[in-house]
C-alpha cells in the first residue's frame, strides 16, 4: 500500500439516535506499522465509533457528519462494491460479543476458514500462537462447546489469519487471562512489523501500554489524547463472626467427551464470605460454577445446599442470559420485590433510567453485564457464582458495580464466589483465593 495514512479522519460530529449519545473526533491518523487505543467508560460510545469508522453503523440510527478516507480513498457514507472490496480484502474487525459472532450452527474450523481465507491448517497456527494448546480440537468444535475466552481467541485467530492492512478489535482481551494477552500483544506487534495498522477499543490501559498504542479517551462525548486516570479496588469487607457454611461440594469430578475437567475438587461457601477463582481460559471456571449451580451433573461427588434458596449464577456471557426484546425493567421486574428496589439497584449499578428502559439489543456490552447483575441481585440469592464479573467493564465502572454487589451480599451475608482472570481483582476482595490447575483446586496466595 502506497498511501501514508491507513486510515484518516477530519474532524467528526457523531450522534447515535437511539441512545441519546452524541460524539465528537478529532482527527485521527492511523498510518502503516501504527496502533491507536481507544479507552473510556462502558457506554460511552467506543463500539459505535469503531463501527462509523468503518462505515459499518446504519444511517438511520447514527448520523455522522465528517471525512473518513482509507488509503485516501473516502469511506462511503451508504454501502459500495468499494467498501464491501475494502473490507473484504484488507479489513479485519474483532466485535466484542465473540459467541454471537459465531454462527451456532457451523464448526469453529469452518467459520475461521471461510472468514479468514486461510487453510484449516494456517487458522490452527493462528490459534496456537494466542495460547490454544489444542487448536485442531477446538477448530472441530461448535461455538457452545468452548469457553468464552476460546471463542475470543478463535476469532482474534481468523482476523490475523487473513493477514489485514487494517485490525479493529472491540475490547480484544475481555475473556483473556495475563498470560494470553501477552502472546496477543505480541502476534500484533508482528502485524504492524509487516505494515499492518491496529485499532482497539479496550478498558486496559496496561494492554494499550504493552501495545505501544497511541490512547485516546472518549468521555462524556469528546474524545481527546492519553488515558483516563488509574482507580483502586476498594477494601476488603470483614468476615462475619464464626460464618456458616452455605455451599459445600465434595469430591466433583466433570467430564468433558474425552477431557477431565474437574478432578475430585472440594469446597466450602461461607455466609459473608468472598472467594475468588483464578485460571487459565479453558481450564473449566466456568463449569465449576455451573456445577455448583446444579446446571451440570457431576460423573461423581455431590454439591449441597445448606441455606434456603438455590445459588444464583450470573454467566460469562451476559447477553445470552438476558432475552434480546424486552427491556431490562421489565426482565428485572420478574424476580425483584418491587420496582423500587430495580430503581435503586439499577442506579447503584450505574445504570441511568433511559438504559433500564431500553431493550437489551441495545444496550452496550458493559451496560448487558450490569444488566444482568441487576437481575441476578434481585433475586437477593444466599449463594452468588460469578463468571468473570468484570468483563467489557471499564476500571472506574467494574469499582462501582463490585462495591455494589458486595454490599447487596453483605446485606444478606451472602456467599461470592467470582471466576476471575483479574489477579488485582481477586487478591483486593477475596477472603480466599484458587487456582483451577488441571480439574484441581489449587490453594493460591
Amino acid at each position: 500500500m502506497t498511501e501514508a495514512h491507513v486510515l484518516r479522519t477530519g474532524p467528526l460530529q457523531v450522534r447515535r439516535l437511539d441512545a441519546q449519545l452524541a460524539i465528537t473526533v478529532p482527527p485521527l491518523q492511523l498510518g502503516a506499522g501504527d496502533a491507536i487505543a481507544l479507552l473510556g467508560s462502558s457506554g460511552a460510545g467506543k463500539t459505535t465509533l469503531l463501527e462509523v469508522l468503518l462505515g459499518l453503523s446504519a444511517p438511520h440510527v447514527v448520523e455522522v457528519h465528517g471525512e473518513r478516507c482509507f488509503a485516501g480513498q473516502p469511506v462511503a457514507i451508504a454501502p459500495s462494491a468499494a467498501w464491501r472490496l475494502w473490507l473484504r480484502r484488507d479489513v479485519a474487525f474483532v466485535p466484542q460479543d465473540a459467541r454471537a459472532a459465531l454462527d451456532p450452527m457451523l464448526r469453529l474450523g469452518a467459520q475461521a476458514s471461510e472468514l479468514s481465507g486461510a487453510t484449516l491448517s494456517a487458522c490452527a497456527t493462528a490459534l496456537r500462537v494466542l495460547g490454544e494448546p489444542e487448536p485442531d480440537d477446538v477448530l472441530a468444535r461448535f461455538p457452545h462447546q468452548v469457553s468464552g475466552g476460546q471463542a475470543q481467541r478463535v476469532l482474534l485467530a481468523t482476523a490475523l489469519a487473513r493477514g489485514p492492512t487494517l485490525l479493529v478489535a472491540d475490547e480484544p482481551t475481555a475473556s483473556l487471562d495475563v498470560g494470553r494477552q501477552g502472546l496477543l500483544v505480541a502476534a500484533m506487534r508482528a502485524l504492524r512489523a509487516r505494515g499492518g495498522a491496529v485499532l482497539v477499543a479496550t478498558h486496559d490501559a496496561d494492554f494499550a501500554k504493552a501495545l505501544g498504542a497511541r490512547a485516546f479517551t472518549l468521555a462524556l462525548g469528546e474524545v481527546s489524547p492519553g488515558e483516563p486516570p488509574p482507580v483502586a479496588w476498594s477494601p476488603r469487607r470483614a468476615l462475619p463472626d464464626a460464618p456458616a457454611t452455605l455451599l459445600r461440594a465434595r469430591g466433583l469430578h466433570v467430564r468433558r467427551g474425552n477431557r477431565a475437567v474437574l478432578c475430585g475438587v472440594d469446597l466450602e461457601l461461607r455466609a459473608g464470605e468472598v472467594v475468588a477463582l483464578l485460571g487459565p481460559s479453558g481450564a473449566g471456571k466456568t463449569t465449576l460454577l455451573a456445577t455448583l449451580a446444579g446446571l451440570l451433573r457431576p460423573a461423581a461427588g455431590q454439591v449441597e445446599h445448606l441455606a434456603p434458596g438455590r445459588a444464583q449464577i450470573l454467566f460469562q456471557d451476559a447477553y445470552a442470559s438476558l432475552t434480546p426484546g424486552r427491556t431490562l425493567r421489565s426482565l428485572a421486574r420478574e424476580t425483584a420485590a418491587s420496582d423500587i428496589e430495580v430503581a435503586t439497584l439499577a442506579r447503584a449499578l450505574d445504570l441511568s433510567d433511559e438504559e433500564v428502559s431500553r431493550p437489551a439489543r441495545a444496550l452496550s456490552g458493559g451496560q448487558r453485564r450490569r444488566a444482568a447483575l441487576l437481575r441476578a441481585l434481585t433475586v437477593q440469592p444466599r449463594v452468588l457464582l460469578l463468571d468473570e464479573p468484570t468483563s467489557s467493564l471499564d476500571p472506574s465502572t467494574a469499582v462501582t458495580v463490585l462495591d455494589t454487589v458486595m454490599a447487596a451480599a453483605g446485606k444478606r451475608a451472602a456467599a461470592c464466589l467470582l471466576a476471575t482472570h483479574d489477579t488485582g481483582l481477586a487478591r483486593a476482595l477475596a477472603h480466599r483465593v484458587f487456582t483451577l490447575d488441571n480439574g484441581r483446586l489449587v490453594p493460591t496466595q
